[in-house]
């Protein structure tokens, strides 16, 4: 996984006024932080740049950022948090997090469910009961996803966390063997049907 380099600039003003200036200038107010941070610092950077990097990559949020300040250091980053305009869902405000490449971060990774178990054939309902999972792993190792085999999903079976298979390198800390999905069987409309036959004829019915 490469890392994306991608311009900021440290800001010193900070508040309301600071923030309007900032976005008439096409620029929105971000804020970088972290562990691995030196200091937590307010920076400007532009919000169109930020999305186009972030939709065009598979990892999406997940996506690593070498943050370029013109200060000669290295900054490795990942979005923490957002915010958007209410009315026109623009960036508005970014929270960056500054990580290290051989330091575990958390992250939640979508999961990508393949193949079509023989179960549909017979009526059966797939259910995702997760479609993500907090994981720890390296920086560098962020999978876009990952993928989960339900082509031999049978009715009535559950895939389990403790049954899938992660990538190399990604590990997740659940104390509980929580359920990711399962094929549901057919629901039979017995109750219905009984109910239709035991129920007592219309007034035209009975003599």
């Amino acid at each position: 996984m490469e890392n994306i380099t991608f311009k900021a600039s440290i800001r010193t003003e900070t508040g309301k006024g600071a923030a309007r200036r900032l976005r008439a200038e096409k620029l929105i107010p971000a804020v970088l932080y972290g562990r691995a941070a030196e200091q937590s610092l307010s920076l400007s950077l532009d919000p169109k740049a930020l999305r186009q990097i972030i939709t065009s990559s598979a990892r999406r949020l997940n996506t690593l950022l070498s943050l370029d300040l013109s200060d000669g250091k290295e900054h490795l980053v990942l979005v923490k948090d957002y915010q958007l305009d209410t009315l026109s869902h623009d960036l508005v405000h970014v929270d960056l997090i500054q990580v290290k490449a051989d330091e575990q971060v958390t992250v939640r990774v979508p999961l990508a469910f393949v193949g079509t178990s023989p179960a549909i054939k017979d009526g059966g309902s797939f259910q995702a009961l997760r479609r993500e999972l907090e994981v720890q792993v390296l920086p560098l190792k962020i999978p876009s996803s990952i993928d989960i085999d339900v082509s031999n999903l049978m009715m009535g079976e559950n895939i389990h966390l403790l049954d899938i298979e992660l990538p190399e390198g990604v590990s997740v800390k659940s104390a509980v063997n929580f359920t990711i999905c399962a094929m549901v069987a057919p629901e039979v409309d017995e109750k219905r049907g009984g109910a239709e036959a035991a129920a007592p004829a219309g007034k035209g019915g009975k003599k």
